[in-house]
């Protein structure tokens, strides 16, 4: 594989080719098996149990070329193609890579109800996000039905179905990247705004925000600045504030109501309720 990142014409073939093998594909997932195993990896276990994080939104990893350890649920899988990583929210799994630097090519999707946002990065030297591209659509609502599936086989298939019609969206789109990317942008900041909304501004802070929409910190800040005139934080304080009178408005006592903000104590949700 070469060491130099393909260009977004270029992001076509190993998409294609994931869709042309659909049918093989083989899942990792709580809700839908182990469909290979896991490794003896103690090194990378090590570093992942450093580098691991979780977050309230689903993530699907779909790697398109390369093949590297993975860590997910405190265990290591290999990564290649026709493997698809399913995390449900809450589920802890790298972040990043580690050392040494190899070439791969991933496809991070973000799912949250009726929306999905797609990333795709290169690793080489360094990281670096090549296209980012908004797919509308019930996958995450398919996913849902798919773990009420009793049928484990049929299970499997509707979350097929369900990963095989996001995909082949991001492939038609990759014929247009340039407009698909400026759509992506828009619906960012819309689909955190609603993250931050239905978590009542609890539990998601820049970083997760910015993981789910594919964008480093600095350039998902300025976006989200640019479209809202609110930092993150003012927004997910905001949306706190907004809960947190609609929770004294049924006479719960200020330690519910910490405990339903995720404050550590009832002292910190009172210093941070009565500050100007």
């Amino acid at each position: 594989m070469r060491l130099s990142p393909p260009t977004i014409d270029e992001l076509a073939a190993p998409l294609a080719e994931r869709l042309r093998c659909g049918g093989d594909w083989r899942l990792v997932s709580s809700a839908f098996g182990e469909e290979i195993a896991a490794l003896p990896h103690a090194e990378h276990g090590q570093w992942s149990r450093r580098h691991s994080h979780a977050h309230p939104y689903r993530e699907v990893l779909v790697p398109l070329a390369g093949e590297c350890p993975f860590g997910w649920r405190g265990r290591v899988f290999p990564c290649r193609p026709g493997v698809l990583f399913l995390c449900e929210g809450g589920e802890p799994h790298d972040l990043q890579y580690p050392p040494p630097p190899r070439p791969l090519l991933h496809l991070w999707l973000s799912l949250s109800p009726g929306d999905c946002l797609g990333s795709v990065i290169w690793i080489g030297e360094r990281m670096t996000p090549l296209w980012r591209v908004h797919i509308p659509g019930p996958a995450n609502e398919m996913w849902d039905r798919a773990r009420e599936e009793t049928e484990p086989e049929v299970a499997r298939q509707r979350v097929h179905a369900a990963l095989y019609l996001v995909l082949a969206e991001i492939a038609d789109q990759a014929r247009h990247p340039e407009q698909a990317a400026a759509t992506a942008r828009e619906e960012c900041v819309r689909i955190a705004r609603r993250l931050l909304d239905q978590a009542h501004g609890c539990g998601l802070d820049l970083a997760a925000l910015a993981r789910a929409t594919g964008y480093s910190k600095f350039h998902f800040h300025r976006l989200f600045r640019e479209q809202t005139g609110q930092t993150v934080h003012q927004y997910a304080d905001q949306r706190r504030r907004a809960r947190a009178a609609e929770l004294f408005a049924r006479h719960l006592s200020g330690k519910e109501i910490a405990f339903e903000l995720g404050f550590s104590s009832p002292s910190a949700f009172s210093r941070w309720y009565h500050q100007p």
